[in-house]
C-alpha cells in the first residue's frame, strides 16, 4: 500500500489517492475548502476563493475543476497546497423528479411545464423570470442486484409477503413493481386478514391498527358501513407522551349499504407511485379492474374533505355510530328521517323524505357536538335513517319507531342518495361525493375542543369548504429542482443555493373550476418556505388553522405547492474551521493510538449485523481523515503561510506550527489504516461476506442474509437466511426496518474509501449505488427498487420502521422513526459520496464518455443526498427539537422534554427503544458527530438540552461507561466551553468506545468535534444558565447577515435578536418578507413601527442619514387586541398559526376564530380578541 497517496509527479498526495483516470488528468494536489454540509453558507468574501466549478453535472466537455485554496482570506492567502482532503464541490444545478403521475394522467405540472422540443419524460418548468429547467426521471442504475453478485431472494415467508390488497403487484419486483415498505399510509395496508370469515363478508379484514394520518384527520375502515371512516384527533400530553386521540365512535363513514360489497379492498395500483397518498377499491363481488360495480377513495397527506367516487350503480352512504339531528339540506331545509333495522340494516319505515341536494348537507351528532358537510359533485336525492337501538334521549325518534337498547348495532344513522331518482343526469361521469369536518364545538359541550363551554362560530370556515369542494386532489406527485442564483432553475447553474419542492395535488374540477381553488392542509414547515408561482398557482395561505400532532395546520389555496428549501453550504468531510490549536498535541495523541484502530475480525469477515458494522466502518473513516486534515497542515511550507492580519489567520498559523511540532500518523499508518477501511467497506460489496446481501424479490430491496451468530461466525449459510422471518434480529433488516441507518453509515465509509483511492471507487460505483437505491432512489424507472424508501415528503422526515407486525397487524400509532440525526448522516453520507465519484470520474470533461456518464450519475447522488439532508434537518429540528418556550407552538407547554426521541405518526415520546433514561433519548438524537451536525444542532436547542441531558449523564454511571457522555461533552463544547469538554472527554474510559452507545465513535473524532467548534456570541453561563440560554452563535446565515434595514449603525445584531412579543424583530421582518411579499425596507418599516421599543433601531425613516424611499407596502397595522392571557394560550382555542394569523377572537359568535390582522370588535361578531404569540 505504500504510495497510494503519492501524486502522478510523486509528490505527496494527502486528500486524493494516485489517479490513472484516461483523458484529462485531474489536479489532486489543491486543497479545495468549502463549508461544512448544511452550515451556513461561506461570506461573499470567501467566493473568490471558490472552485469554478461550472462543468460539474454537464454532460459534455469542458475545463476540468482545478479545486480552490484552503478556507478563506480571513484565514489563508496562499498560492498553492498541495492538500486536497477539505474536498469542496461547487454546489450545481440537477434537476430531477420522483415520479410524474403514475397514471400518466395530465397532472397540473405536466400540462403547465410540458416542453414541445424535449423527449416524452422531460418537463420544463416556466417561472416568473422566464427561466426554465428540465425534469428528468433517469435512474441511478439500469443494472439488476444479480449482476452486481446479489443473489435473489424468493422465498420470503407467508406472513410478510405482499397481501392481497395490493392486487395485480403483489408480487412485487417478480412483476417490475417493487412495492414501498415505509410509507406513512402503510399501516392500510399491512396486517389484513384475507380469510372471508364466517359470514364471507371479510368483516376482519381490517382492525383498528389499520388506520393512518392524513393530518388532520386519522382515517381507518372498520366504520358501520364499507368505506374510509374519519375521525378528527385532539392532542393530548401525558407526562412525555404526546399522542392524537380520538373516540372511535364519534367517527363517520363514506362508504355504501349495498348489498355485495365487502370490507375487502384493493390498491388502486394507479397510486401506488405517489408519496403523497394512496387509493383504495371496493369492487362488488369481483376485482376486476374493469368492474362499474366499485367505489375508491384517495386517502392523501393534508386533506381537507374525504372523498369517495362511486361508480355506476353503487349506493352512496354516509353512516355513522351516533345518531345526527335531522341533516340541513343547502341551508334551508330539515329532513325527516326514517328508522333502520338494527340487526339487518335494512330500511324499516319509508317515513324519510327524499329532498333534492344542489349545494350540501349538514349533519350536527349531539353526542360529538360535530358537525360534518356533505358535498355532490352533481344535484342528487337524498334519504336519511337513524337506528332506534342507537338513539339518544336528546334526539326525537322518527314517526312510529320504538326505542329500545336491548339490541347494539353500530348503524346509528346514515344518509343515502336515494336511488330511485335521478335528478336530470346528463353525464356519464361518476359522482364523487366528499366530506368534511366543519365545526367540532358546535354547541359548547365537546369538552376536549370546547373553550369555557362555549360555542364556536365556524360559518366563515363553511362557506370556505363550500367555495373550494368542487376541486379535488387525485393522485399526486413530489418533484423537485435546484434553484439558479441568476434566477429559474437550470440544470447548468454553478452554485445552487436552494432547490424547489413541489407538490402537484394533480387536481380536477366537478364544475370546470381552476385547479388553483383546490385547497390542502398545509404545515407549519411548509407555510414557511411556500412560494407564489406567479399566474399557475397563488398558494395562499388562507388560514383556519386546526391543531395536530405536529402543530398548527392551515388551509392554503393552490393546486402545486412550491417550497423553496435553503440548501447552506457544501457537503464535506471536514468542518469550516480547522481544530483549535490548544487541541493539537491531545489530538495527535489519540491519532497515534486510533490509526490503527481495527475492527472485529467476525465484521471483516461480513459476518453480523450490517448496523454496527457500519458505525465502525465509519468511526475508523473519520479517523483517517482528520490523520489527513492534520497531515495537510503540518506540510504547509514558509510560502504557504496564512494571512495573520485577522484573528482566524493568527489561529491557523498557530494551528500550521502545532501540527509541525507534534508527532502525527506516517504516510504507511494511514495508507495501511486505508486499506483497512477499504477491506471492511468492499467485503460487504464483493460477494464474499459471511452474511451475504441478498435481492428481496418480493418487496424489492436491498436485504442481509442475516446471521445466527455464534460469538465468532454464522451458524447458517445462504439460502438460509433467518433475516426474512424473525423480525427481531439485525434490527429487523429483513423487515425493512432502519435500512437508511445500516446504509447509510456503509456509503459514508465508502465515500472515504473513494476519497483515497478513485480506482476503488470507480470499481465499486455500481455496488455503492445498491445501497442508495435501497434508500433513496429518486427515480420510477428503477424497476428493482421503490421510490425513496423512507422518505415522507410530507412531513419532511424519513419512517424507519417498515414491515413487521405486531400481533399480527401493524402498530397502533403508525410509523416510527427514532434517531433523526442518523438519518441526517446517511444523506450526508449519500451527499459525500456522489461529490467524491464526481471528481472521480473527471466532472464531466472525461474523453471516456462512459466516464462522463457517470459522472452526471454521482451528480444526481449528491443532489439527491443534499437535499434529502436538507429536508431532514427541517423536519427534526421542528418535530424532534423541543423548544422553551414552545417554538411554533407543535407540543402542548406540559410536554417539558428538550427532545421527542421517538417519533410515530400519531404519537410523540421521550424514550427509547433501548432505553428511558434521559441521556438516552438525548444522545440518540446527537450520534454522529459529523460536519453536518453543526447545522443540525441549533445553537438555541442545545442551549436548552443541555442542564437536563448533562444531569442526567451525571447521574448515572453508565452514560460515561457506555459511550453516551460523548455527545454531552460535544454540546458543552458547541456552547463555549471545548476547555472543560477537553478535559472531560480525556477521561472517557476506553472501554466506552468499544461499548454499545460508544462504538461509533472515537477519542479522536471526539476532541476533533470539540476542538472544531464555532465560538458563540455569547457563551453558556454554566453557573447561571438562565442568564444565556436564548443567545445566538455565529456565523449567522448569509440571509441573516444581510438585514440592517438600510440602518448598520443602529440596527444591529442586538436589536435584531430583541424579543418583540414572541418573535424577535429579525424573525418579523423575515417573515413580512417570505409570507406577505413585503421587501426589505417595507418589512422593516412595518416592524420597528409596530415594536418601536423593540425593534425601533431598524426603522429605515429614523436611522441617522437614511436617504431610503417610502413605498406603498410599509402599512402599519393596529393592534387592538392585547396579548392572549395564560388561560387562553393553555386552552383549546390556541389553535392559530402565530406566524400567519396570530388574531384570536376568544368572546362572540366568531369565538376561536383566526385572523392576520387584529379583529374589528362589535357585538354581531367578536367581543373580545387577543393576540396569540410564541411561548403562549
Amino acid at each position: 500500500m505504500k504510495g497510494l497517496l503519492t501524486s502522478n509527479e510523486g509528490a505527496p498526495l494527502l486528500g486524493g489517492a494516485k489517479d490513472s483516470m484516461p483523458g484529462k488528468a485531474e489536479n489532486n494536489a489543491t486543497y479545495a475548502q468549502g463549508t461544512a454540509f448544511g452550515s451556513a453558507p461561506l461570506p461573499p468574501s470567501y467566493s473568490s476563493l471558490l472552485p469554478d466549478n461550472d462543468s460539474l453535472c454537464k454532460q459534455h466537455h469542458g475545463r476540468m475543476d482545478q479545486g480552490a485554496e484552503y478556507l478563506s482570506s480571513q484565514f489563508l492567502a496562499f498560492r498553492k497546497v498541495s492538500i486536497a482532503l477539505f474536498f469542496s464541490i461547487a454546489s450545481v444545478l440537477a434537476i430531477a423528479t420522483f415520479r410524474h403521475s403514475p397514471n400518466d394522467s395530465a397532472s397540473q405540472l405536466k400540462s403547465m411545464l410540458r416542453n414541445t422540443h424535449s423527449s416524452h419524460h422531460d418537463l420544463l418548468l416556466h417561472f416568473s423570470d422566464g427561466a426554465s429547467s428540465t425534469l428528468t426521471d433517469e435512474p441511478l442504475s439500469y443494472k439488476s442486484p444479480s449482476e452486481l453478485g446479489i443473489p435473489f431472494y424468493n422465498h420470503r415467508p407467508a406472513n410478510s409477503r405482499p397481501g392481497s390488497v395490493f392486487g395485480f403487484a403483489r408480487n412485487g419486483s417478480q412483476s417490475g413493481t417493487p412495492l414501498p415498505t415505509n410509507e406513512w399510509y402503510l399501516n392500510l395496508l399491512l396486517g389484513l386478514d384475507d380469510s372471508p370469515g364466517p359470514s364471507g363478508e371479510y368483516e376482519n379484514f381490517a382492525g383498528e391498527a389499520n388506520r393512518v394520518h392524513t393530518i388532520p384527520y386519522i382515517v381507518d375502515t372498520v366504520g358501520p358501513i364499507v368505506g374510509i371512516r374519519m375521525h378528527y384527533p385532539n392532542v393530548l400530553c401525558y407526562g412525555t407522551v404526546v399522542q392524537s386521540a380520538f373516540v372511535s365512535f364519534h367517527g363517520i363513514t363514506l362508504g355504501t349499504a349495498d348489498e355485495g360489497f365487502t370490507r375487502r379492498y384493493q390498491v388502486d395500483e394507479a397510486t401506488l407511485g405517489s408519496k403523497l397518498g394512496i387509493g383504495l377499491r371496493w369492487s362488488k363481488q369481483t376485482f376486476a379492474i374493469n368492474s362499474k360495480k366499485f367505489m375508491k377513495s384517495n386517502i392523501l397527506r393534508g386533506m381537507p374533505y374525504g372523498t369517495m367516487e362511486y361508480g355506476d350503480g353503487v349506493l352512496p352512504t354516509i353512516a355513522s355510530e351516533t345518531v345526527a339531528m335531522p341533516p340541513l339540506v343547502d341551508g334551508a331545509t330539515r329532513m325527516q328521517c326514517g328508522s333502520l333495522d338494527p340487526i339487518k340494516n335494512q330500511i324499516l319505515d319509508t317515513n324519510s323524505t327524499s329532498i333534492l341536494v344542489k349545494g350540501d348537507v349538514e349533519l350536527f351528532f349531539p353526542e360529538s357536538d360535530h358537525t360534518w358537510m356533505v358535498f355532490f359533485s352533481r344535484p342528487v336525492f337524498v334519504q336519511c335513517y337513524i337506528n332506534p337501538s342507537r338513539i339518544m334521549a336528546a334526539v326525537s325518534l322518527p314517526p312510529g319507531a320504538a326505542s329500545t337498547r336491548e339490541i347494539f348495532n353500530p348503524n346509528a344513522f346514515q344518509l343515502r342518495v336515494d336511488p330511485t331518482r335521478n335528478y336530470g343526469r346528463e353525464t356519464d361521469q361518476n359522482l364523487i361525493v366528499r366530506i368534511a369536518l366543519a365545526n367540532n364545538c358546535t354547541t359548547g359541550s365537546n369538552v376536549n375542543f370546547c373553550y369555557q363551554n362555549k360555542a364556536r362560530d365556524q360559518s366563515t370556515f363553511m362557506t370556505v369548504l363550500r367555495d373550494h369542494a368542487d376541486v379535488y386532489p387525485t393522485i399526486p406527485s413530489v418533484n423537485y429542482a435546484f434553484s439558479d442564483p441568476e434566477g429559474g432553475l437550470r440544470p447548468e447553474a454553478p452554485d445552487a443555493k436552494s432547490a424547489y419542492l413541489f407538490f402537484d395535488w394533480a387536481a380536477k374540477s366537478f364544475k370546470d373550476k381552476s385547479t388553483d381553488e383546490l385547497i390542502m392542509f398545509a404545515l407549519p414547515h411548509h407555510i414557511d418556505i411556500l412560494r407564489q408561482l406567479r399566474g399557475q398557482s397563488s398558494n395562499e395561505v388562507i388560514g383556519h388553522c386546526v391543531h395536530s400532532l405536529h402543530g398548527n395546520t392551515c388551509l392554503v389555496k393552490g393546486g402545486l405547492w412550491a417550497m423553496e428549501e435553503v440548501l447552506g453550504g457544501l457537503p464535506n468531510f471536514m468542518s469550516p474551521r480547522p481544530p483549535s490549536h490548544f487541541a493539537i498535541p491531545e489530538l495527535a495523541k489519540a491519532l497515534s493510538k486510533d490509526i490503527a484502530y481495527s475492527l472485529p475480525e467476525y465484521f471483516m469477515q461480513g459476518a453480523g449485523d450490517t448496523y454496527f458494522s457500519g458505525k465502525m466502518l465509519a468511526k475508523l473513516g473519520r479517523i483517517i481523515v482528520i490523520a489527513q486534515e492534520l497531515r495537510g497542515f503540518a506540510e504547509f511550507s514558509e510560502h504557504d503561510q496564512p494571512n495573520t492580519t485577522t484573528p482566524a489567520g493568527e489561529e491557523l498559523l498557530k494551528v500550521i506550527h502545532k501540527c509541525k511540532e507534534v508527532k502525527l500518523p506516517t504516510e504507511d499508518e494511514v495508507s495501511e489504516a486505508i486499506f483497512r477501511l477499504k477491506s471492511g467497506v468492499e467485503i460487504w460489496l464483493n460477494g464474499t461476506a459471511a452474511t451475504l446481501f441478498t435481492y428481496d424479490n418480493t418487496w424489492g430491496g436491498l436485504v442481509s442474509c442475516g446471521c445466527l451468530f455464534n460469538g465468532e461466525g454464522c451458524d447458517n449459510v445462504f439460502p438460509n437466511c433467518p433475516s426474512y422471518s424473525d423480525p427481531g434480529l439485525n434490527f429487523g433488516n429483513g423487515f425493512y426496518n432502519d435500512h437508511h441507518f445500516h446504509y447509510g453509515y456503509h456509503i459514508y465509509a465508502a465515500a472515504i474509501v473513494a476519497q483515497y483511492d478513485r480506482d476503488w471507487g470507480r470499481r465499486y460505483f455500481e455496488q455503492v449505488l445498491l445501497y442508495i437505491r435501497d434508500i433513496a432512489n429518486p427515480s420510477a424507472k428503477d424497476v428493482y427498487f421503490p421510490l425513496f424508501r423512507q422518505k415522507d415528503w410530507f412531513l419532511g422526515n424519513s419512517w424507519a420502521s417498515g414491515i413487521a407486525l405486531f400481533g399480527g397487524r401493524p402498530y397502533l400509532n403508525g410509523r416510527n422513526q427514532e434517531s433523526s440525526s442518523e438519518a441526517i448522516a446517511a444523506y450526508e453520507g449519500i451527499a459525500m459520496f456522489g461529490s467524491v465519484m464526481m471528481k472521480a470520474f473527471g466532472n464531466g470533461a472525461s474523453t471516456n464518455p462512459s466516464y462522463n456518464k457517470n459522472a452526471a450519475v454521482a451528480c444526481q447522488v449528491f443532489n439527491v443526498g443534499r437535499f434529502l439532508a436538507t429536508t431532514e434537518i427541517r423536519s427534526a429540528d421542528r418535530y424532534w427539537h423541543v423548544y422553551s418556550p414552545k417554538r411554533h407552538q407543535v407540543y402542548p407547554d406540559s410536554y417539558t422534554p428538550s427532545v421527542v426521541s421517538m417519533m410515530w405518526d400519531t404519537m410523540a415520546q421521550f424514550q427509547t427503544w433501548f432505553g428511558s433514561a434521559p441521556y438516552l433519548a438525548y444522545g440518540i438524537q446527537l450520534l454522529p458527530l459529523t460536519p453536518i451536525s453543526e447545522r443540525r444542532d441549533s445553537d438555541q436547542w442545545i442551549r436548552q438540552l443541555y442542564p437536563s441531558y448533562s444531569a442526567s449523564c451525571e447521574s448515572d454511571p453508565m452514560c460515561l461507561k457506555e459511550g453516551w457522555a460523548v455527545m454531552v461533552y460535544a454540546v458543552l463544547a458547541t456552547l463555549g466551553h471545548p476547555d472543560a469538554a477537553m478535559e472531560k472527554a480525556l477521561k472517557i474510559p476506553k472501554s466506552a468506545f468499544y461499548s454499545a452507545g460508544g462504538n461509533g465513535h472515537s477519542l479522536t473524532n471526539t476532541l476533533w468535534y470539540i476542538a472544531s467548534r464555532p465560538t458563540p456570541i455569547v457563551p453558556y453561563d454554566l453557573e447561571n444558565p438562565s442568564t444565556s440560554t436564548h443567545s445566538e452563535t455565529v456565523p449567522m446565515s448569509e440571509q441573516e447577515m444581510i438585514i440592517d434595514c438600510g440602518c448598520p449603525d443602529t440596527c444591529i445584531s442586538q436589536v435584531l435578536s430583541t424579543n418583540a412579543r414572541g418573535f424577535t424583530c429579525k424573525e418579523r421582518i423575515q417573515w413580512l418578507m417570505t409570507n406577505r411579499g413585503l421587501k426589505d425596507l417595507g418589512a422593516c418599516r412595518q416592524v420597528s413601527g409596530e415594536y418601536k421599543s423593540e425593534c425601533g433601531g431598524c426603522n429605515p425613516e429614523l436611522c441617522a442619514g437614511s436617504d431610503t424611499v417610502k413605498d406603498s407596502e410599509s402599512v402599519q397595522v393596529k393592534s387592538g387586541c392585547s396579548p392572549c392571557t395564560k388561560d387562553v394560550c393553555q386552552s383549546d382555542m390556541n389553535r392559530c398559526q402565530i406566524a400567519s394569523a396570530p388574531f384570536l377572537c376568544y368572546e362572540g359568535r366568531s369565538i376561536g376564530g383566526c385572523a392576520s390582522t387584529p379583529w374589528e370588535l362589535d357585538e354581531d361578531h367578536c367581543v373580545s380578541c387577543c393576540e396569540l404569540f410564541e411561548g403562549c
